[in-house]
């Protein structure tokens, strides 16, 4: 139970962190995030994929070709 809590608790500060769309006001990924926190399935895995995206990891990862139009 104490890991579970310590995931809910990173995945609420990753949903803090999150940045606001004013424009998109219903679909916040930040809302998202929050409500999965209290989730009682809450794996680590969900918490690691939560804070990839938050760091961009994939967009750095993978090299973008220039646009050439």
């Amino acid at each position: 139970q104490m890991a579970s809590k310590n995931l809910a608790q990173k995945l609420m500060t990753i949903a803090d962190a999150w940045a606001y769309d004013p424009f998109r006001s219903h679909l916040q990924l930040s809302n998202f995030l929050k409500a999965l926190s209290t989730h009682p399935g809450l794996t680590s895995s969900a918490v690691d994929a939560a804070e990839l995206l938050s760091r961009n990891a994939i967009q750095k990862k993978v090299m973008l070709l220039p646009r050439t139009f």
